[in-house]
């Protein structure tokens, strides 16, 4: 069953010092990414929406270490995972996402 998207945009994940760009998108039922260059280590990834604890904005790092945009979100799921993701906008992404966390 395919969930119709809700938005959906050009990011980039980050993990540690590890980035990959790729498209981000949500349904009404998943947080999704998928890079463009998976050769690059970092997998697509599916978030299911009901195991999002919250989200928050944080800061795009260099090197994983120093901030270098303030476009960006956490999410956190339940099972004590967190993903970083730099877009624009982060603060609508945050609203859709915590609409339906608290729904």
């Amino acid at each position: 069953m395919q969930s119709t998207v809700v938005k959906s945009t050009m990011a980039t994940i980050q993990n540690g010092v590890m980035k990959a760009d790729g498209k981000f998108w949500i349904t009404q039922t998943d947080l999704n990414f998928e890079p463009f260059n998976e050769k690059l280590g970092l997998e697509p990834c599916t978030i299911a929406r009901d195991t999002i604890l919250k989200v928050v904005e944080c800061k795009g790092k260099g090197a994983g270490l120093v901030p270098i945009t303030a476009d960006a979100i956490e999410v956190f799921t339940q099972d004590g995972s967190s993903y970083q993701f730099i877009l624009s906008n982060p603060s609508d992404w945050i609203n859709i996402l915590s609409n339906q966390t608290s729904a």
